[in-house]
Parts: C-alpha cells; sequence; structure tokens
C-alpha cells in the first residue's frame, strides 16, 4: 500500500474530526452531509427544518417540498478555509396537485495534498472529493400535513481509493395557524469503507418550529439530534420587507465543543427577490476554522400550482 494512500485515509479522519468535534466525532464518514446547503437557511443559523419552502428542502426537511407551487433551481456556492469548496444544486419540480419531486447534486473539493513514498520522499501531489445526488419527494396528504422521502448515493474519493454508500431521509411538516412543526431524519444507510476501515453515515434527527405570526417577521428554532456527536440548539430570525428584501440572523449552540459543518456559533444573511430571481448571502464566522461565506441563487419559472 503506497503511503500516500493512508495519507489519504488520514485525510478522511481528519475532515470527520474537523467536520464534527466532539467526545464521539470521528466515528462517521461522510462527514460533508452534515454541511447546511442554501443561504437563506444558512443565515438562519440552519434552523430550516419546519421551513423548508425551497428547492433546499430536499436537504433539510423533503416534507416541505409538497409545498412548493412553482418549479425552482438553487444553486449555492461556499468559501470555506484555503482549499475548501462546496458546491450545490438542486431542481424541484411540481407534479400534479400534491406531490413535488427533486434532484439535487452536492460535491465538496477538498484541494490537493502532497503525496509521499515509504522513505518518506515526496511524490505527486493527489486530490480528495466528497459528492452525493440525491433524488427526494414530498406529498401533501392534506392541506396541512405533508410527508417526504428521499434515496442518495453518496461517494467519497481520495487519490485512486473510492469509497459509496446508499442512504434514505425521511421527513414531516405539520403546519396549523401560524406555526409549522417539522421533523427530519437524514443519512439512514450503509457503511462506507475505506481500504480495511469501516465507517457509518452520520445519521442525524431534527425537530423544528417555526412561527409567522408577527408582521414581516419569521421565527425559526431546530434542535439536532446527531448519532454521534453532540445535540445542537438552532434559532434563526428574518425580516422581510414587502416580500422583496429580507434580513436574516441565527445562532447555533453545540452542547459540547463546536462543529464546524454545523451551525455552531453566530450566522448573518441578507436576501433580495427580483421577479422571479431569489439572491441570497450567509456568513459565519468561526475562530478556530475561518470564516465561510455562502451565495445562493434561486431561479423560479414554469406555470404556478394551485394550493
Amino acid at each position: 500500500m503506497k503511503l500516500r494512500s493512508f495519507s489519504g485515509l488520514f485525510v478522511v479522519i481528519f475532515a470527520s474530526a474537523v467536520f464534527g468535534q466532539s467526545q464521539n466525532s470521528g466515528t462517521s464518514a461522510a462527514s460533508f452531509l452534515r454541511i447546511g446547503v442554501g443561504a437563506k437557511a444558512t443565515g438562519l443559523g440552519e434552523a430550516f427544518v419546519a421551513i423548508a419552502d425551497d428547492a433546499t428542502g430536499a436537504y433539510w426537511n423533503s416534507a416541505g417540498l409538497a409545498n412548493l407551487n412553482q418549479s425552482q433551481v438553487t444553486f449555492m456556492h461556499n468559501e470555506w478555509l484555503s482549499d475548501l469548496r462546496y458546491e450545490y444544486l438542486s431542481y424541484a419540480a411540481p407534479y400534479h396537485e400534491k406531490g413535488t419531486f427533486a434532484f439535487s447534486f452536492s460535491y465538496l473539493s477538498l484541494g490537493k495534498f502532497q503525496g509521499y513514498d515509504l522513505s518518506g520522499n515526496p511524490t505527486a501531489d493527489f486530490s480528495a472529493y466528497d459528492l452525493a445526488a440525491q433524488l427526494a419527494y414530498g406529498h401533501k396528504l392534506s392541506p396541512q400535513f405533508s410527508l417526504g422521502g428521499a434515496f442518495k448515493y453518496i461517494q467519497q474519493k481520495i487519490e485512486s481509493e473510492k469509497a459509496g454508500a446508499l442512504a434514505v431521509d425521511f421527513g414531516a411538516l405539520y403546519v396549523i395557524d401560524q406555526f409549522n412543526f417539522g421533523f427530519s431524519l437524514r443519512n439512514l444507510g450503509t457503511q462506507m469503507q475505506f481500504i480495511q476501515e469501516k465507517y457509518s453515515l452520520p445519521l442525524t434527527a431534527d425537530l423544528g418550529l417555526a412561527y409567522r405570526g408577527l408582521a414581516n417577521l419569521t421565527l425559526a428554532a431546530d434542535v439536532e439530534i446527531p448519532r454521534d456527536n453532540s445535540v445542537r440548539l438552532k434559532q434563526g430570525i428574518e425580516y422581510n420587507y414587502q416580500e422583496s428584501i429580507f434580513l436574516r440572523m441565527g445562532y447555533g449552540y453545540s452542547t459540547s465543543g463546536s462543529d464546524f459543518g454545523g451551525a455552531s456559533g453566530l450566522a448573518l444573511g441578507a436576501g433580495f427577490m427580483l421577479k422571479q430571481y431569489n439572491f441570497d448571502y450567509a456568513y459565519s464566522p468561526n475562530a478556530d476554522l475561518g470564516d465561510a461565506h455562502r451565495f445562493s441563487l434561486t431561479i423560479n419559472f414554469g406555470s404556478v400550482r394551485g394550493m
């Protein structure tokens, strides 16, 4: 076995430690699945499970897709540290009156690393990346209650070593008056094997509450319960001016340590709507690992479905 293959395995272990730091972290593979998507959601401190009202619902809570009344495409670009780049694309299309399909793709580039042979001499650089492709569906069972599910394929590659896994997500959303109640279970699936080591996926459950009873304000709070990490409490607030300009703020608190991949600390965001285009930005300062800047573009198109 080449030493750089072992170096690649170290990259996976290091990334797991970086994306989830707690006494139980590092026991899961594909930790990039913890990275929140969409500048709207991340600007709210990732308190989005009970909202999930755009194409990124494929990630947060597939039940929310059922409430889309028009087709959407969302693209997000995430700038992180020096060589870390994260891209996300989601396409959602309403199907008949009560359901919506969505296809999403995420890609994390970990950059290039110096390779070494068994004698410790430098060799050619090698690269590493993570990706996931997902098909999701949300269905409205009643005007108040929706269910959703998703099937995803996950792959990680380091130099010539690859590992893959299959997983499913489940979601539920209940709306009563100005309150939304959300639940999601993400990354329930097979193990990933790198060389001789097997790792479980980062199974995560979320409970969320959102309130829209105040003029021009949306309040949201989530409790995130990862299988291999500490519980996170997330809360966010959004102010909208004439449904065209949006200001957001959120805060995530981990019960033990910090979490680079998740909503630890302060998040700030803004967005504006211009005809069928939504532009969103979110900024997440992180004292330990640098700042994260997320940019999202959402395009609404096609006929409007009656709700």
